[in-house]
């Protein structure tokens, strides 16, 4: 049991004021503050919880300054677990406005260690000891990118040998057909 942790995907929810959050504690000058309550929530989610994910991170390269705020507020043996960026896991940006002249492009840092390392590692390695698990995000569109299973998880091989073993790495599969046995005996016979 000392290994399990129970936690949530995230924090930020208003929905749990009043269960898990007590209201009165973002109140100013009588009122309950949004700001107050984004800024300020993790303290006591941290008072009734031991982990949580953190998505967010799914989205960008959070800087070091950013996760410095971010592991301050909780003292350890508080934990996180992050989704690494799509930067690293998309092969290919989805054409949609949000992702701007990269829409419907291929991405080039797309399992590129390197980057991976430099952006993101590098800057969280300070907090290792605070990191459960990295979550790489694989959507659906990962199918296109290769030829099958087999080439999907020689990629995977090679990029995670390349990575510092500082931390516990897992893969999040949306790709219906790599759900299969087939998927995980290939997954158990990599390093």
């Amino acid at each position: 049991m000392d290994k399990l942790f129970l936690g949530t995907s995230s924090w930020k929810y208003e929905g749990w004021l009043g269960q898990i959050y007590m209201p009165e504690r973002y109140f100013t000058r009588g009122r309950f503050s949004a700001k107050r309550f984004e800024q300020e929530c993790l303290v006591e989610y941290a008072e009734m919880f031991p982990i949580v994910c953190g998505d967010f991170a799914f989205y960008q390269f959070p800087t070091a300054a950013f996760w410095r705020k971010l592991f301050d507020q909780v003292p350890p043996p508080f934990h996180f677990a992050f989704k690494v960026p799509e930067e690293i896991t998309l092969p290919v940006f989805p054409s949609l406005p949000r992702y701007g002249l990269r829409a419907g492009r291929g991405n080039p840092s797309f399992l590129w260690s390197e980057v991976m390392k430099t952006q993101f590692l590098d800057l969280l390695h300070p907090y290792a000891d605070r990191v459960a698990l990295l979550i790489f995000e694989f959507g659906a569109g990962i199918g296109r990118a290769f030829d099958g299973v087999e080439s999907f998880v020689e990629a995977l091989s090679k990029f995670f040998a390349a990575l510092p073993t500082t931390f516990r790495y897992g893969v999040e599969i949306r790709q219906a057909q790599y759900l299969e046995p087939e998927y995980s005996a290939l997954c158990g016979n990599t390093a």
